[in-house]
């Protein structure tokens, strides 16, 4: 896994007195999981998938497969010789914020799934109440928080959570400014290559952290078919209905996007909270920053739109804890 090497994640947890975030609470709100995925088995402390007010949309299963992804590289079982290794082995807490309704985008001209508004702001204050320790939103648009979410955002951070985002992937589009990342006191990630070069899809813009790997980032997927969405074709009554599914792969698959680059700071902040007490969200986000790699497309700049802060790298930030 060229992405865990990369980080020099295995230098990182043969480090004196390395301490496994075993009891550290990472949320990942996202399109759900598969719990009894074989890397998986075991890993997951808590699913919440439904809500009282949308008791039909919401189902278990996690069709498009993201939310598994995102959960394997934060926290898939390490040496098992299955699959892959995830980053660390916390309390993996999943909220499914899809519902399971494909909508059409006039954008993209075919039928995708959307975040529920309602089921992303019940699991952010889910994530209040429980205290839990790292949030990872791999999700992004470019709709400003509304009171409520602003609300929820800053109560996380005030508590101490620390918060991790994806910068988004339109840089073809010019890097439309993407929340959640852009709120304060958020984590952006951006995505690298394995050159250290920035992905060809990745954000760029001042409010960027720092970046990590995110092209060809093998994890787990659900083992049962799914879909992306679906293409659109035009009806009787000349109206865009559901033709053929975009089918995912199953078990396992190599996926880009800073979705895939942001879970590897989510674990990397948790493996930092485990080996050093009593952080706060700017505390950990300092710390990231400032062990993080200066990659050649930076210059001699210790900041960079494209890069933030560098590369993240998990050996210096275990080993400067």
């Amino acid at each position: 896994m060229w992405n865990l090497a990369k980080i020099r994640w295995a230098e990182a947890r043969a480090t004196a007195g390395y301490q496994e975030p075993t009891t550290i609470r990472v949320a990942v709100l996202d399109t759900g999981i598969e719990r009894e995925h074989p890397d998986l088995v075991g890993r997951v402390t808590s699913y919440t998938h439904q809500h009282p007010d949308i008791p039909d949309a919401s189902g278990e299963r996690d069709i498009i497969g993201h939310g598994t992804h995102v959960a394997g590289t934060i926290g898939a079982v390490i040496g098992n010789e299955v699959g892959i290794n995830g980053i660390c082995q916390c309390e993996l807490h999943i909220w499914k914020i899809f519902d399971d309704v494909p909508d059409f985008d006039a954008f993209s001209q075919s039928f995708v799934y959307f975040v529920d508004p309602v089921m992303y702001l019940w699991a952010l204050a889910d994530c209040v109440e429980q205290r839990v320790d790292v949030v990872n939103l791999s999700i992004g648009g470019g709709g400003q928080p509304d009171h409520q979410e602003q609300l929820l955002f800053d109560t996380l951070l005030a508590n101490g959570t620390t918060v991790v985002a994806a910068m988004g992937n339109e840089r073809q589009f010019g890097s439309p400014t993407s929340f959640p990342a852009a709120i304060a006191g958020v984590i952006a990630v951006g995505a690298t290559k394995l050159n250290d070069s920035v992905a060809s899809f990745s954000n760029r813009g001042n409010h960027i952290a720092l970046s990590a790997p995110g092209v060809a980032i093998w994890s787990t997927l659900p083992t049962q078919p799914g879909q992306f969405g679906f293409e659109a074709i035009v009806g009787p009554d000349g109206q865009p209905r559901e033709g053929k599914a975009e089918r995912r792969e199953t078990d396992y698959d190599a996926w880009d996007g800073t979705s895939m680059a942001t879970p590897h700071v989510a674990a990397a902040s948790a493996v930092l909270l485990s080996n050093r007490d009593r952080m706060n969200s700017a505390a950990v986000r300092t710390q990231l920053q400032a062990t993080a790699d200066r990659v050649p497309g930076m210059g001699d700049a210790e900041f960079h739109p494209d890069y933030g802060a560098g590369r993240l790298n998990l050996l210096r930030l275990v080993s400067e804890a």
